[in-house]
Formats: C-alpha cells, structure tokens, sequence
C-alpha cells in the first residue's frame, strides 16, 4: 500500500480504470496499481481463473 502519495504521472487503476488518488496499492512483481484492495483482489482472481484455464499456453497438455 502505498500511503500519502500519489504516482508521477495520471495513473488510471488496472481494474475499474478510476483515478489513482493519494493511498493506493501498487503490486509489487509487475507494478501495476490499484485504487484500492477489493481492485486488486477482484483483478488478482480473475487472472489466477484464466491461468487455471490454461492461459496463453499454460496447463496445456
């Protein structure tokens, strides 16, 4: 979580595409940003469903 501070440029959050404000939570490995924690987590299971699927090669047989 990244507190008080708010990025450089117009960052737009990764899930709802709002405005990233003063406080929000940036994810580390890739550094993309959130407006918020449910953000994030919504993104983070909606990848990790695409993924078990077998996404881009992924789980393929």
């Amino acid at each position: 979580m990244v507190n008080g501070r708010m990025p450089c440029s117009k960052t737009l959050c990764m899930h709802c595409c709002a405005p990233i404000h003063a406080g929000y939570l940036r994810e580390l490995s890739t550094g993309l940003s959130f407006c918020d924690h449910e953000c994030y987590a919504l993104y983070s299971c909606r990848w990790a469903v695409k993924l078990g699927s077998g996404v881009a090669g992924i789980n393929a047989q």
